[in-house]
């Protein structure tokens, strides 16, 4: 097969970061006396890099999604949709939905027939989602059709994932890959194993693959307690330092063992604080930075502003990385929050929050639910629609492991369960047949063998104040 035909390179998320590495590809060549290389969601920042491949020999393929910061590399060929002069119409495409564009092309070159493209199609579904990019356009088509071969003829690699990930393969939703499945195979690269990912997903028979599955579901695990050790220290040290109703951008540190999850942790403070954050990490003087923005407040053209203090950057709207030198740090932040400030004078009205509708809690049910699954899939771009419901009334509150809230909600002489990520401080404000207006998602959610509807609440208010 084709994968056991070519060298595969992995990067060490730890040591190999933004882009391309020259060292890497000289010992891959001097290794398997490789001739050509092509890069997948990486290249298009790396241009002194890849510029020395003549030096061994190699020519270069890049295929990329992210934002050009510099000369083009000098390739054999730069597929990226985002570079000047590109006229593709979906600048919004994954990496590997711009690896994809080239598979397809080259089926078609060698007279493969026209549908041959179709068994790719789960895995531009799982990278898309992974990439978090938006869920519109081509993007949405893609994972729709991905999302069906997935239900209906899933690789070895992931039916055995699935299974131990406790999915019901069949019924597959983008939002069951974007939390079970797309951690699992990323975990093992930024825990210990960065080939774990690739190996379940070439995985050609059901026991090479059932060996495989467990170990990166204990991965996702790993990198999870990992990720919420980060993330909770991050906070508390954020929260001593304390902020005012100025700021523009959260920024917190890793020390060298968390690195590998920097970019979770910066996307995790984005959210919890509704504001862009910086993570940091500082090794020998050198600086390397994780950005996540949020909607209203995207990062690479803030960062892209700094690009005289930087020695290397890359990146896309709402999510960038960059190096620089300890000593020009100060700086660097001191450019973001300036730049941020002015973004979000023009961008206070879009960090308004509205519901898609309201409705009447007699009216949240199956058929609902059912009807609302037809704006599937879900994910960056295209949320779950939020509804609005007003006077609930909480029968039971609880805080539950990991700060967040469970409640019971009546409606009428039934109830209905719900979940609100990251509000655990809030049970303690709640009674018993108090009423409250929650602005929620709906869920499927399995539990113990029983599958039942679940409000994913987004935001709350007991006072009735809140302009939703």
């Amino acid at each position: 097969s084709l994968h056991d035909a070519l060298p595969i390179y992995v990067p060490d998320r730890r040591e190999e970061t933004l882009g391309v590495h020259f060292a890497a590809l000289a010992r891959l060549t001097a290794a398997s006396g490789a001739c050509l290389v092509i890069t997948a969601d990486c290249g298009i920042a790396s241009a002194a890099e890849l510029d020395r491949c003549r030096e061994l020999g190699l020519d270069c393929l890049v295929t990329d999604h992210h934002l050009p910061s510099g000369p083009l590399p000098q390739a054999a060929a730069v597929i990226d949709p985002l570079q000047e002069g590109c006229a593709y119409p979906c600048k919004d495409l994954a990496g590997v939905g711009v690896a994809f564009k080239l598979a397809q092309a080259l089926f078609q070159a060698v007279g493969l027939p026209s549908d041959r493209d179709r068994s790719l199609l789960d895995l531009v579904a799982l990278g898309t989602i992974a990439d978090m990019v938006p869920l519109t356009d081509e993007n949405r088509a893609l994972v729709w059709q991905g999302l069906s071969v997935l239900n209906q003829s899933p690789r070895p690699g992931i039916r055995a994932l699935a299974e131990c990930a406790g999915l019901r393969l069949g019924a597959l939703t983008a939002v069951d890959l974007g939390v079970r499945l797309c951690p699992a195979l990323n975990a093992a690269g930024r825990v210990d194993d960065r080939s774990l990912g690739y190996g379940l997903l070439s995985a050609g028979s059901a026991e090479e693959a059932e060996a495989l599955a467990p170990l990166a579901v204990r991965r996702g695990h790993e990198r999870q307690r990992l990720t919420e050790e980060a993330f909770s220290a991050c906070r508390t040290r954020i929260e001593q330092a304390g902020s005012g109703p100025s700021e523009v951008l959260v920024v917190a540190s890793l020390d060298s063992s968390q690195a590998t999850v920097a970019g979770i942790v910066a996307g995790k403070l984005a959210a919890a604080y509704n504001l862009p954050a910086l993570v940091l990490q500082v090794s020998a003087g050198v600086v390397r930075g994780t950005l996540r923005g949020t909607s209203a407040l995207p990062v690479y053209d803030a960062l892209r502003s700094c690009a005289g203090l930087l020695d290397q950057f890359g990146g896309h709207r709402q999510a960038a990385g960059f190096s620089t030198g300890e000593e020009r740090l100060g700086d660097v932040v001191g450019q973001l929050r300036r730049h941020l400030a002015l973004s979000r004078q023009t961008a206070h009205a879009a960090m308004t929050i509205r519901a898609d509708a309201e409705v009447h809690a007699r009216d949240i049910d199956w058929p609902l639910y059912d009807q609302l699954q037809v704006l599937e899939p879900h994910g960056v771009g295209n949320l779950r629609p939020l509804l609005l419901c007003r006077h609930m009334r909480v029968q039971e509150a609880n805080r539950t492991a990991g700060d967040h809230l469970r409640l019971s909600l009546g409606r009428g002489s039934a109830s209905i369960s719900a979940i609100a990520y990251q509000h655990g401080d809030a049970a303690r404000d709640l009674r018993r047949n108090q009423e409250v207006d929650l602005l929620f998602s709906l869920e499927q959610h399995d539990w113990d063998g029983e599958c039942r509807l679940r409000l994913r609440v987004q935001h709350l208010s007991s006072d009735g104040t809140a302009a939703w």
